[in-house]
């Protein structure tokens, strides 16, 4: 028989080439982009040491035990786009998104900001805000600005969306993609508070989210609730889709809200669009 360590320099190879296969295959731009960075280094420098963590926040999403707390989420976001679809509905969300022809954006729980970064390179002479809670999204977030080329046009900010410290009517648009969905009902409504006080008379209000209200028939939509949110390990699902974002939207006050499906077979997403009065 082999020795032990004769069988791992076999085996290793093989696991080798599978995770190059899976990298170069399944997101070989995230494989590019981050093969040289130090996230740990990056994410100290972008974080903000005022800033604390609600305990809503340092739980196991998406079933990781550090949550949004890692680099893994971060770096992964392209093979998560592809398995659900989300790069095949991003054209419509930005075609909805640059009819408001927006010149100060914020994005709420930006994540790597790869809607709100296509947006502004669209939309010559506007002005970016990405903010966001993880350190770790953060820095995959600058890493995609320096690839867009829009680093002058950008600041980047680590805070809380419910809290964020920036002044009144700072924003035309304010946006959150695929945010709420993530937020347990008492902060989703801060959230929308503080998008309200941000935007200037007559800005607008987009968020891009999982449907709620998959169906006419309540039962239903609570077997489906909960399949979805087993699946998916999301902490928060049953109370996301407890509370249509397009009624919290008119409770906080916005007028003229209106709603879009956007299909990805097997997905179905939706766009809530609203206006500050």
């Amino acid at each position: 028989m082999p020795e032990h360590g004769t069988a791992e320099r076999a085996i290793s190879p093989q696991r080798t080439g599978i995770k190059r296969w899976v990298e170069e295959r399944l997101f070989p731009e995230a494989r590019e982009r981050y093969k040289e960075l130090d996230w740990e280094r990056a994410a100290q420098l972008l974080r903000d040491r005022s800033v604390t963590y609600p305990d809503y926040f340092l739980v196991p999403h998406h079933g990781l035990v550090d949550g949004y707390m890692s680099a893994c989420q971060a770096f992964s976001w392209e093979l998560i786009e592809h398995i659900f679809g989300i790069r095949r509905v991003r054209p419509r969300v930005l075609t909805l998104a640059r009819q408001l022809r927006p010149q100060r954006i914020i994005d709420l729980g930006s994540g790597t900001g790869l809607t709100s970064i296509e947006l502004l390179r669209s939309l010559p002479g506007s002005q970016l805000i990405l903010l966001d809670l993880s350190p770790y999204q953060l820095v995959a977030a600058e890493q995609q600005v320096r690839y867009a080329g829009v680093g002058t046009r950008t600041r980047l900010m680590h805070a809380r969306a419910e809290e964020t410290g920036l002044a009144d009517g700072t924003a035309d648009l304010v946006m959150a993609s695929l945010l709420f969905h993530e937020l347990p009902c008492l902060e989703a409504r801060l959230v929308m508070r503080e998008a309200h006080r941000l935007l200037a008379p007559n800005g607008h209000l987009l968020l891009f989210d999982a449907i709620q209200e998959v169906t006419p028939w309540r039962a239903v939509n609570n077997i489906l609730t909960t399949l979805l949110a087993t699946l998916m390990h999301e902490i928060y699902w049953h109370e996301y889709m407890s509370q249509p974002l397009w009624e919290l939207c008119q409770e906080e006050q916005f007028i003229r809200v209106r709603r879009t499906l956007l299909f990805a077979f097997p997905w179905i997403y939706q766009v809530v669009l609203a206006t500050r009065a």
